[in-house]
C-alpha cells in the first residue's frame, strides 16, 4: 500500500511539483492550501507524512501543529517543514517541539532531495 503525504502550502507551484515528484515515486499525495485547509482534509484522511511550509499566512506552524495533534486521524502522522530559512539552534529547539514534527526541507530543493528526505522520514 502507497504511503500518503499531504503538502500543506500556500505556493500553488510547490504544491503541484512537490505533488508530481511524490507521486511518480509511487505515493498517494494530497494537497492543502493553508493550515485550516488542511486540517479540515486531515480530519478525514489519515496520511503518514505532512510536508508544512513554515511561512504561511493565517495559522501559525504552532497552531497548525495542534490542531493536528488533536486529530485521530493523525496519531501516527509524522511533520517535516518545507522553509526557505536556516534555523538557529535555539529556532530548530522551538520549532522540533512537538514529537511528530521530524525533519525540514529547505527550500529552493531539488526534486533529487525532496525524494531523500521524504524517503529517509518513511522508512
Amino acid at each position: 500500500m502507497a504511503k500518503k503525504i499531504m503538502v500543506v502550502d500556500d505556493e500553488p507551484d510547490t504544491r503541484a511539483l512537490a505533488k508530481t515528484v511524490l507521486e511518480g515515486e509511487g505515493y498517494e499525495v494530497f494537497t492543502g492550501s493553508d493550515g485550516k485547509d488542511a486540517i479540515k482534509k486531515l480530519a478525514k484522511e489519515c496520511v503518514d507524512l505532512i510536508l508544512l511550509d513554515i511561512m504561511m499566512p493565517g495559522m501559525k506552524p504552532k497552531e497548525i501543529i495542534e490542531e493536528i495533534e488533536k486529530l485521530p486521524t493523525c496519531r501516527k502522522t509524522k511533520i517535516s517543514y518545507f522553509s526557505v530559512v536556516e534555523f538557529s539552534a535555539d529556532q530548530k529547539k522551538e520549532l522540533f517541539k512537538s514529537k511528530k514534527v521530524v525533519d525540514y526541507i529547505q527550500k529552493p530543493f531539488t526534486n533529487d532531495q525532496l525524494l531523500a528526505k521524504v524517503k529517509k522520514i518513511l522508512k
